[in-house]
């Protein structure tokens, strides 16, 4: 988000005098143009942690863990992100393979606020110069050769979080609640991230989601070669073919932007082409008439056992779905849920015999079957 430019560029001037405050003022001037030249292209969806660099580099690292001295402890290994104002965060782990920020909090400094849910904040001043580096001793005077940000790390309760922390120099790290003097972190929690691939969680997701799209893919195709158009075809085959050559063309338009943009690209636009893909499903529903619909929804029920408000309000909570960039997570479970029960309904369809097929000739089927087979074993005995 765009935040006013701070510092103002030195007048210099011939003749002046110089001096270390003069160009430190000007650094912060040059740094402040930079901050402000990277916000201009970010928004509420694309801060945060960043992609990997390589495979053997990890982008975020955060450990929060309890002591058994009634603190909680943490620690930032390794974090390389960009701020909701364009500041940049960059920590690597040393070498001896600890990070270089953290902090220790006493349960009874942060248990006052009467709140149990914590958010660890991390913040970044590009503007506090903090000596790095080793020292030089043939430098005179004495002196760290480099300058870096300084780094702080908070613990803010859920009822004290506001747009000023979310929106300036601070990125949500990490969340934690406190059950009964105990510290359980919530290791599901995904902080900000810019890209698909900034996170383990999120590569999980993708995976996962991918592989998810590829099953309703099949299972759709599947559906069509049992329901192919003839004169002999039910109302209610007919329905369920329209509304899976909807799926089928939505992924068919989408399917390369699936594979290799969303990949790169921000959750938000992750979770859209799933939103999209309820949207689809959901008016190819609405296209049908009001009873045969309904005849559809409980043939839905029939073989996934989702009752037909179940079925549409999960669809409409996916429509309707509120993307918090602060708390990732909730998207993608509610996204998940939803493929879940399409899959699953999917499969079960694409495996019936065909279309319109009922439990109950099953179990009939079943029945005769085993009839037949007493019967032959009781004629094989006389023989």
């Amino acid at each position: 988000m765009i935040k006013t430019i701070k510092y103002k560029p030195v007048n210099w001037v011939d003749g002046m005098r110089l001096s270390s405050e003069q160009f430190v003022a000007n650094d912060k001037y040059y740094q402040d143009k930079m901050r402000d030249a990277i916000s201009t292209r970010l928004n509420g969806y694309n801060y945060g942690i960043l992609p990997c660099l390589d495979t053997n580099t990890r982008t975020f690292a955060v450990e929060i863990t309890a002591s058994a001295a009634q603190m909680v402890d943490i620690r930032v290994r390794s974090c390389h992100a960009i701020t909701a104002d364009g500041c940049r965060i960059h920590i690597d782990a040393g070498p001896d393979g600890r990070g270089n920020v953290g902090v220790s909090y006493y349960f009874n400094e942060i248990s006052a606020t009467g709140s149990n849910l914590y958010n660890v904040l991390l913040q970044v001043d590009p503007f506090e110069r903090v000596p790095e580096g080793e020292i030089n001793p043939d430098n005179e005077p004495a002196r760290h050769p480099y300058v870096g940000p300084s780094y702080k790390i908070l613990v803010v309760p859920e009822t004290n979080l506001s747009s000023e922390h979310i929106e300036s120099r601070s990125l949500t790290v990490g969340r934690f609640a406190l059950e009964q003097g105990s510290v359980v972190v919530n290791e599901r929690y995904i902080p900000p991230c810019t890209s698909m691939m900034s996170h383990p969680l999120l590569i999980k997701y993708y995976e996962l989601f991918s592989t998810t799209v590829h099953k309703l893919q099949s299972t759709s195709f599947s559906i069509l070669d049992k329901t192919v158009n003839d004169s002999s075809l039910t109302a209610l085959a007919r329905n369920l073919r329209m509304v899976t050559e909807r799926i089928l063309e939505y992924l068919a338009h989408h399917i390369f932007t699936f594979r290799y943009q969303l990949r790169q690209g921000t959750p938000l636009d992750f979770i859209g082409f799933f939103c999209h893909l309820s949207q689809t499903l959901f008016t190819g529903m609405r296209c049908i008439a009001t009873k045969e619909r309904e005849d559809l929804l409980k043939y839905f029920y029939e073989w996934r056992d989702i009752s037909p408000a179940s079925f549409e309000e999960l669809l409409a909570r996916v429509m309707e779905m509120k993307y918090n960039h602060w708390d990732i997570y909730s998207a993608f479970a509610l996204t998940e849920e939803f493929l879940v029960e399409i899959t699953a309904l999917w499969e079960r369809l694409a495996a019936l015999e065909y279309i319109g097929q009922h439990k109950e000739n099953i179990v009939v089927a079943e029945q005769q079957q085993v009839q037949q087979m007493q019967t032959r074993k009781i004629w094989t005995l006389l023989d």
